[in-house]
């Protein structure tokens, strides 16, 4: 299974190295077997960083040209995997528990990890085989590329007839993109 990890944002955000960090421990957790990231041409800090592999996981770069959305991030690693293959995507900027979520997950159909935040529910990971992922490449292209977030394609899926499993298994989740997402966590407590 892939593991993805958009990374390719502006670098406006702290931390970039612990959230992808924190993104590769649970990706592998979840299953991951291969890794990749998509960095922007001026993030050669987490290509030191990470290099070619961790804990015997080998690891992928490739390359978002200009920051452009995460769809446009997730999208440039949709070469390297193929239909039947699973895949499994840390949003950016999102810390979540538990570890092992993204494990309990089923990678047979688009299925989303979400939390409890605020009296809503944000998305902060999912899981689904390549077809699907080659699937909501084709809408947003059909889209004009115009969605930025995941989530709102995801939304556009689901209008446009597609099927999603909606998994609300974290327990807790932090912005870390933000110095108020740090000092403010939503401790979310999910029944």
């Amino acid at each position: 299974m892939w593991g993805l990890i958009p990374a390719a944002g502006r670098g406006t955000h702290i931390q970039p190295l612990a959230v992808a960090g924190f993104l590769v421990d649970r990706l592998i957790a979840g299953g991951a077997t291969k890794l990749c990231f998509v960095i922007n041409s001026n993030e050669s800090d987490i290509l030191e960083y990470f290099g070619g592999s961790i804990q015997g996981i080998p690891i992928c770069y490739v390359v978002q040209p200009r920051p452009a959305g995460v769809c446009d991030a997730i999208f440039r690693a949709l070469p390297l995997i193929f239909p039947d293959e699973p895949v499994a995507i840390g949003l950016p900027d999102t810390i979540w528990f538990p570890e092992r979520a993204l494990a309990e997950l089923p990678s047979d159909d688009l299925s989303l990890l979400l939390f409890s935040v605020q009296h809503s529910w944000i998305l902060g990971a999912c899981k689904m085989p390549g077809g699907i992922m080659t699937e909501l490449f084709q809408l947003w292209c059909d889209r004009d590329r115009r969605d930025e977030r995941f989530g709102t394609l995801v939304n556009a899926y689901l209008a446009s007839g597609g099927c999603a499993r909606a998994f609300p298994i974290g327990t807790d989740s932090v912005d870390v993109g933000t110095l108020g997402g740090w000092r403010h966590p939503p401790h979310a407590d999910v029944r």
